[in-house]
């Protein structure tokens, strides 16, 4: 892959030309790349991009790198996305903004309004990067700021809650950091691997839920501002964080659990 990629040839390609010599201006760049690679640094930040959901993303060390697994949430999204809806989606801590572009390239409704926040500000322009290599930079508005603030803040979405149309709906994407900050359960290389990537991305308190405890006490606070809303959350967790995610969300209407590909409680689907 990182052949490939110096090369810009695909990966095919290599495999098919074994006896290729490197072009000796090529080598010091294949040479310091497969340097990095070889300290544990994760190939997503070697090459500086990563595939989600058949999409091109730009990486760096300011955004956590796109996982499979949360590759569900674009799918489920996509998939009950209904013609005609008056949708808005949400992407609290978009990071690379993975989600919100992967939605707003495959949903075909155009009644869905398409929003991301994210509190630091370099992460943003990271999203705003891969928004712009995905042709929806124009689809989206990014807004800085701790989960929901910056949306519950901002005066004009602020009249679109106040539509009283029993099809409008809010739709909170969350994929927030989840694991607890000892790492209990991984291995010495898996440390040194996450080592990598940005600890606010990852850690989240010694329960692994300190950003959901937040996002619980928002949306709560929304729903009591504006009853009428019809909020649906999807929430990325540990699975042992079924549980207690349970309990921060008592006040739910209805609370599901979809399985990820191996079989493992990943995706909270919460009706507010």
């Amino acid at each position: 892959m990182i052949l490939a990629f110096v090369l810009k040839k695909p990966q095919a390609w290599i495999l098919a030309h074994p006896k290729e010599k490197v072009p000796n201006s090529k080598f010091q760049i294949l040479n310091s790349l497969v340097n990095r690679r070889s300290k544990g640094e994760p190939l997503a930040y070697v090459l500086g991009e990563q595939e989600f959901y058949g999409l091109p993303f730009k990486v760096n060390k300011h955004v956590l790198i796109p996982r499979p697994e949360t590759e569900q949430i674009a799918q489920h999204v996509t998939r009950n996305a209904q013609q005609g809806d008056n949708l808005m989606i949400i992407d609290v801590g978009t990071g690379s903004g993975a989600i919100i572009i992967s939605l707003a390239k495959n949903i075909e409704n155009k009644n869905v309004k398409y929003f991301a926040t994210d509190i630091s500000s370099k992460a943003l322009a990271v999203a705003k990067q891969n928004a712009k290599l995905n042709g929806v930079d124009k689809n989206i508005t990014f807004l800085k700021g701790n989960l929901l603030e910056p949306i519950i803040k901002n005066s004009e979405i602020r009249n679109l809650f106040k539509i009283q149309n029993s099809k409008f709906k809010i739709l909170i994407l969350a994929n927030l950091p989840y694991l607890k900050t000892s790492l209990p359960g991984l291995t010495k290389a898996q440390k040194r691997d996450l080592s990598f990537e940005p600890k606010t991305a990852l850690l989240a308190g010694p329960d692994g839920l300190k950003y959901y405890r937040q996002l619980a006490k928002q949306i709560l606070t929304l729903k009591k501002t504006y009853p009428q809303l019809s909020i649906e959350l999807l929430a990325e967790i540990d699975p042992d964080q079924v549980k207690p995610m349970k309990q921060l969300f008592s006040f739910a209407k209805n609370f599901g659990v979809k399985k990820d590909f191996r079989g493992l409680n990943r995706l909270c689907i919460i009706s507010i």
